[in-house]
């Protein structure tokens, strides 16, 4: 076969190509299709998106529900009522002999709410301060044995016959603390007599 015989070949072979590739072919989809007989899509409609730490700018105005309203339809703010301490007496009409000491086996006071103890003690015509009401503390209202020694908020020598008693840990500034507190001892540090009128515990908040 001569050159020119394969020249006519080759363009004839190319020109079908080419006739065939510009044709217009009608391809049939048969599936998956849907109720309307579309292409069925395997996700479609709205999408329901959630954002989760994610600063978002808000505009306009916002309506939030479920706040507590007052009468005035204003958010109702609750302040917790303030806490107040608690007042026992806990001793009445005791004499204590001279440098003597009256022990007390009264039951136990719940303390728990207590942040600080102090006794008040009003006396008979002696130096309050002269006396010294010692505290049993506990730990379940059974266990006795913890005792905390007072020492007195009135200043050095004052001849008052009312004197008020603080207690704190051991050298420190720490006010005692306990869940359960009684008064277990009245001393007398005078060389006479003491009429104790009476012996209050405050439980401080």
């Amino acid at each position: 076969m001569n050159r020119a015989i394969r020249q006519l070949i080759g363009m004839a072979l190319l020109s079908g190509l080419a006739t065939a590739c510009a044709s217009t072919q009608d391809v049939a989809i048969v599936k998956p299709l849907d109720a309307n007989k579309n292409v069925a899509v395997h996700e479609q409609g709205i999408a329901n998106v959630a954002v989760t730490n994610v600063p978002l700018p808000v505009t306009g105005t916002v309506s939030v529900g479920n706040l507590p309203l007052d009468a005035t339809g204003a958010v109702r703010v609750t302040v917790p009522a303030v806490q107040r301490g608690a007042v026992f007496l806990v001793a009445q009409n005791v004499d204590v002999p001279a440098n003597g000491v009256v022990p007390r086996a009264d039951p136990y006071i719940d303390t728990t709410a207590c942040r600080s103890f102090s006794t008040f003690v009003a006396v008979a015509g002696q130096r309050a301060s002269s006396v010294l009401p010692q505290l049993d503390l506990s730990p379940d209202g059974l266990t006795p044995g913890f005792t905390a020694g007072g020492g007195t908020l009135n200043p050095s020598g004052t001849a008052s016959i009312n004197a008020q008693f603080y207690y704190l840990v051991e050298g420190t500034s720490t006010p005692v603390v306990a869940p359960f507190a009684r008064l277990s001892a009245i001393f007398n540090q005078v060389n006479m007599p003491i009429h104790v009128d009476k012996v209050w515990l405050y439980c401080g908040p």
